[in-house]
């Protein structure tokens, strides 16, 4: 399957949504100086982006973008 049309499934894009949601219920309730809403939602949606190209990368033992997957 191609990887824009996989970014899009709605069970992928609700498991988005709603780890979102958490990180800024997150950032709320801690109160912590460098956790706030931006934040939140930059490193879910860059996560969101990458963890699959993670994912095979490891899975299928690509050693040479481990570093890049590591970074």
């Amino acid at each position: 399957m191609e990887q824009s049309a996989e970014l899009k499934r709605p069970r992928k894009l609700a498991a988005l949504a709603i780890g979102i949601a958490m990180l800024i219920v997150g950032s709320f309730h801690y109160q912590a100086s460098d956790w706030d809403v931006p934040i939140s939602i930059i490193t879910a949606f860059f996560s969101y982006l990458t963890a699959s190209w993670s994912l095979h990368v490891m899975v299928e033992h690509r050693w040479k973008q481990w570093p890049m997957m590591i970074f």
